[in-house]
This record gives structure tokens, C-alpha cells and sequence, in this order.
């Protein structure tokens, strides 16, 4: 077998199991909010056992915690509790991202190049990326796609730029990673690579040839996370 070492095949099924969050809250966050609230706690566990194992500061694990828990914090009719450490509500999203994404600025400046500050940045695009500043969001993304190249971070913000493009042009997105899966020249994975082609497709208006590169994916990939989601596509 390859000199592949049990880090390196830790990190190959943490960047897999990161896109597949990041591409579940892309998909989802409009209709199933109680389950971006879990996929976001889900995330940052993540993180903070990561944050634990490489030894950063337990001060960085307060703070990105309690950021998130704005981030994900409940909008409520009556009796909203913005100031609430442990159990924060709103009365209206839009208080409750500006407060979040001050506290998640903060995690940046004040713990640099940390995994938090990493995570932290992240979060503060998704966040733009929903309000519709995709100008931020990219810029955000980018950054950590050439700064991160190789690592999970950076595979998570490719797979968001592909997202943003496929808004944009996915006709031409579409022969890109097309060009991508064939001549296997791309950071992410080929499986997700495949995931990314057959939604360009679906949104460049081809459903058939979505349908072939989801079937394909399941094929191939059966023991993907994204071969699931695949299934799902075919049956609907």
C-alpha cells in the first residue's frame, strides 16, 4: 500500500466529511434551519476537538464557541435574549448575524492563523454569502482556497467558489469541471468533483446528463458521502 500515514488518512476522511457539511448547508439552510443548527454545532465540535489535538489555546475554543452559538441562535417571536451566554434568541435574523459575525471577527482578530480564526472566517462567508454580499464571500473563499491548499479549509472553499460560480455562469462552469474530472487535475476529490458537475449541469438546464454523472457517481463511489445524496437525486 502507499506511505499513506494514519494523520494523512484521518485528514483525507475529515476534508470528505467537511465538504459534505458545506454542501448540505448550501443546500438546505433556506428550508431546514433546525438542521443547520445541527450541522453547525456538528462542525463545530469538530473543530474544537481539532483545536484540542493540535494545541491551541482553550481562550480560542471559548470564543469560536460562543460565536457559533450566536451564529446559530434562535429567531423568536417574544422574549428574545441576545445577550444570553449560553442560550442566545433574536428578534429577527438579521440582529442576530451582525452580532455573530462581530463575535466571529473578534475569534479572527484576536487568534490569527489559528483553526478557530480558520473556522471563523469560513463561517463569516457563508453568512455573507446568505445576505447576498457574495463579493465578501468570495474574497473570503479565495483567500483560504490559496492559503489553504491541500488542507480541508481549502477544499471546503473551492467547493463554496464552485458554488458561487454555478449562480453565476454554469454553462461554463460545466465544461470546466467537466475538464477537471477527466483530466484529474483538481484538489478536490473526483467524487465530489462529480457531485459539483452533475448540480452545474442540473442548473445549466441538461437534467439528463446530471442524471448520467449522478449514476455514475454512485457506481463508482458507493461508499461515498456524496453517493447518498446522489441516490437522492436519482430517485427524485
Amino acid at each position: 500500500m502507499s506511505g499513506l500515514t494514519r494523520q494523512d488518512m484521518k485528514r483525507d476522511e475529515v476534508q470528505e466529511q467537511l465538504l459534505v457539511g458545506v454542501e448540505w448547508f448550501r443546500e438546505n439552510w433556506k428550508k431546514l434551519v433546525a438542521a443547520l443548527v445541527a450541522v453547525l454545532l456538528a462542525i463545530t465540535a469538530f473543530f474544537v476537538a481539532r483545536i484540542v489535538m493540535e494545541g491551541r489555546s482553550e481562550s480560542a475554543q471559548a470564543a469560536l464557541g460562543a460565536a457559533l452559538r450566536l451564529v446559530t441562535a434562535p429567531v423568536v417571536e417574544d422574549g428574545a435574549t441576545p445577550d444570553d451566554p449560553r442560550a442566545p434568541s433574536f428578534a429577527d435574523a438579521a440582529s442576530r448575524d451582525a452580532k455573530a459575525v462581530a463575535a466571529l471577527e473578534a475569534v479572527v482578530d484576536d487568534y490569527g492563523s489559528s483553526d478557530a480564526a480558520d473556522v471563523a472566517r469560513m463561517v463569516i462567508a457563508q453568512i455573507a454569502a446568505r445576505g447576498g454580499d457574495t463579493a465578501k464571500a468570495r474574497e473570503i473563499w479565495e483567500a483560504a482556497a490559496r492559503q489553504g491548499r491541500g488542507t480541508a479549509r481549502g477544499a471546503a472553499a473551492r467547493a463554496n467558489l464552485i458554488s458561487l460560480d454555478r449562480q453565476e455562469r454554469p454553462a461554463e462552469l460545466a465544461e470546466e469541471l467537466q475538464a477537471m474530472v477527466d483530466e484529474g487535475e483538481s484538489e478536490l476529490p473526483t467524487d465530489v468533483l462529480l457531485f459539483e458537475l452533475a448540480q452545474t449541469l442540473e442548473a445549466a438546464g441538461r437534467p439528463d446528463e446530471a442524471q448520467e454523472v449522478y449514476q455514475r457517481l454512485v457506481d463508482e463511489f458507493q461508499t461515498s458521502a456524496f453517493a447518498a445524496q446522489a441516490r437522492q437525486r436519482i430517485q427524485s
